[in-house]
Parts: structure tokens; C-alpha cells; sequence
């Protein structure tokens, strides 16, 4: 860049763009400066902003004709919160050797800006394959399937999650080893190779911020695995550990079924959970759900919810109120269905009959987690 350029551009429209880009900058400290920017480029067609922590990148543009061509490196986040704090409707963008400043009528902030030499090439996927989604039914899925990944990153194969598909059925998985949780809805289009994808549920969880209501691509290599909506292209680095075999583990039938209306079951735990959020609360299974839970030096709560449908044998599991109660919020279900074999064994929530037949009305969720040891 030798000549000075000026970029005159909407307020909003910059901001919601740095934001959104500025998602994949590093959470703390880095030890590579050039980790903390964010690459501006422009030409006669639009602006393009780019950021990463080298395992994931965001890039998003905007429409923009420049007279001229160049790139530079400047403090993202830094120039985002000020963006947020400015009330004019347009703000220009002074871009003159290593200084950016950036005007309005009333103010004017400079920058020292980094060589965008030090700035990593961020690769699309090749050779990808592609499947495309309704926005709105890929936000279901992740909300339903991200859940109960671990919070520990250092556990790789937990703290991941796992994207595949079945031809037209596309689904997310994640356990931290005390629970499971599957989001499953239809794809629009889909390759004859199937996605087996792991990514770190944390970065995954960023998806969800594409939101302009155009369907999703998702494109995948032996790398990494994007996510493209209108101008805004999302890259993930797949993970090098294995996902656990996590359908062996799910029970193919039940000897206790109970469907029930999920929002009274979640009222009924909330305030129990009061008393105490970490006891663990007894579920009385029959006609009538009973809900208990005791206190020591506090007291004793009791909530009965009345069953929709109940099958088999009574039963008294005891279960972690925290676990259940996020997996019938993230259920997107009116009622569920949940299977019990014994007051050890694995409890089943699903939206879908028990057992699941191939006639399946709507996206499927499936949560499957351990009961408590008393």
C-alpha cells in the first residue's frame, strides 16, 4: 500500500461485520501477536475481513468499491469495541502506511498496524465435498447435540463433537462421559460420500452466529470442515482424536417408558433445584411422576407431574437435576419420551417413540444420561 485510500463506510454495517469476525480471535493472551488482528483487504469489489487462532478462522466481507487495492493488519477487537461506542452512521477508514485511523465528525482514533506478511494463508477446503442446510434446522441441531460435550479441552475425544451424516439425515453427537446428547434434522442436498467429521464443540458452538437466514453449506477434506452462509466462510481443523463408539452404548429397548410434557417437568426441577442445586432428586416412576429431594439441614421438596403415557414397571432412579434439566431445555420438544431399565443403567430422553422406528416425523434428539449412585 503506497498511496493513501480512504474507506467510507456504515457504522453498523462495519461493526456487525468485525464482530462476527472477530469471534475466532484467541479468548486470552497469545504468544504470536499477529493472532490478536484481524486482516482487512480491499479492491473494487468489497471489503474482506479475516481472523484466526489457527484453528479456526472466520472471514466475511462487504460490498465495497475501492479505486485501488492493498490489505492490512490491525487491532480487531480494539477497533470493534470502539465501533460499538460511536453513534455516527458512517465512519472513515484512513489507511496510510503503517497508521489506520478511523474518523467521525466528532472523533478520531489511530493505529499502529502490523505487517501483514506475519498473517497465516487461511486455506478453503479442498477437493470438498458439500451438503447444505436450512439455517434454522442446523441451529437445533447444534443446540440439541453440543450440550453435553466436556469442558475439559485437554480431553480431545470428549471435548469434541462429532458431525456425520446418513445420506439425507445430518447429525451432531457430544459426551463428557456421564451423558450423550444426538441432534439429528434433514439436509437439503447431500454428496454420496458421507461426512465423519471431529471438531472442538467450543468452536463449534460459533455456527450458530450465522444468521442472515440463508441456507448453510457445509464442506468438508481430510482438514478441516467449513461453514459458508451468503459472504461469511467459517473453518475448522478436524480434531486427531477418536470419537467414542457411541451407539453402542444406547439402549435398543426399555423396560419402563413414561411420556411426559416437558415444560411442567422443567418447573417441577427448577424449584426444586431451590433447596439445593447439586442434590441429587429421586424420580418415582409410575402413572404419576414423583419428584423428591432431601436436604440435610435445609428440608425436604415434593413435585408430582402427571405422566401423558406410562408402560412397564415402577421404579426409583435417582438423577442429576443439572443433567436432566439441560437436556429437556435443549430438547425443542412439547413432550418426550424416557426409557429406564434399571435404577443403574443409562436413561433415555428422546423426542421420537421407543424404540425409534424409521418413520420419523420432524429432526430427532436423543439425550442419554447415567443415573446417580445412592
Amino acid at each position: 500500500m503506497n498511496e493513501p485510500v480512504e474507506i467510507k463506510v456504515k457504522r453498523k454495517l462495519l461493526s456487525s461485520a468485525l464482530d462476527k469476525t472477530s469471534l475466532s480471535l484467541p479468548a486470552g493472551k497469545t504468544t504470536y501477536p499477529y493472532l490478536s488482528q484481524v486482516l482487512l483487504e480491499y479492491n473494487n469489489e468489497k471489503i474482506k475481513l479475516t481472523a484466526t487462532d489457527l484453528k479456526k478462522a472466520i472471514t466475511t466481507s462487504i460490498l465495497y468499491n475501492c479505486e485501488s487495492e492493498g490489505s492490512i493488519l490491525f487491532p480487531g477487537k480494539l477497533v470493534s469495541d470502539i465501533l460499538r461506542k460511536l453513534n455516527e452512521e458512517e465512519v472513515s477508514l484512513f489507511l496510510n502506511g503503517n497508521q489506520l485511523i478511523l474518523k467521525t465528525d466528532k472523533s478520531s482514533f489511530s493505529f499502529q498496524l502490523m505487517s501483514v506478511e506475519e498473517f497465516p494463508i487461511i486455506p478453503f477446503a479442498e477437493e470438498a465435498r458439500e451438503l447444505k442446510i436450512s439455517q434454522t434446522v442446523l441451529t437445533t441441531i447444534l443446540r440439541q447435540g453440543l450440550f453435553s460435550a466436556s469442558k475439559d479441552i485437554e480431553r480431545e475425544g470428549l471435548s469434541g463433537a462429532l458431525l456425520t451424516n446418513n445420506k439425507n439425515l445430518f447429525r451432531v453427537v457430544s459426551t463428557d462421559g456421564h451423558r450423550l446428547s444426538i441432534g439429528e434434522g434433514e439436509l437439503i442436498s447431500f454428496p454420496t460420500q458421507n461426512l465423519f467429521a471431529m471438531i472442538s464443540a467450543t468452536d463449534l458452538r460459533l455456527v450458530e452466529f450465522l444468521n442472515s437466514g440463508e441456507d448453510v453449506s457445509i464442506r468438508w477434506d481430510q482438514k478441516q470442515v467449513d461453514f459458508i452462509q451468503g459472504n461469511t466462510h467459517m473453518t475448522f481443523k478436524l480434531l486427531g482424536a477418536k470419537f467414542p463408539p457411541y451407539e453402542e452404548v444406547i439402549p435398543r429397548s426399555c423396560a419402563t417408558i413414561l411420556n411426559i410434557k416437558t415444560q411442567p417437568l422443567v418447573q417441577s426441577l427448577d424449584r426444586l433445584t431451590t433447596l439445593n442445586q447439586h442434590e441429587p432428586i429421586k424420580f418415582s416412576l409410575g402413572d404419576t411422576l414423583t419428584l423428591t429431594v432431601n436436604v440435610a439441614g435445609v428440608g425436604e421438596g415434593i413435585e408430582t407431574v402427571e405422566a401423558v403415557e406410562f408402560t412397564g414397571n415402577k421404579l426409583d432412579v435417582f438423577i442429576n437435576p443439572r443433567y436432566f434439566i439441560e437436556a429437556l431445555k435443549n430438547s425443542n420438544s412439547d413432550t418426550l419420551f424416557f426409557g429406564f431399565n434399571s435404577s443403574q443403567s443409562p436413561i433415555l430422553l428422546t423426542n421420537q417413540k421407543i424404540p425409534r422406528t424409521d418413520d420419523l416425523v420432524g429432526g430427532y434428539y436423543l439425550a442419554l444420561i447415567m443415573p446417580m449412585q445412592i
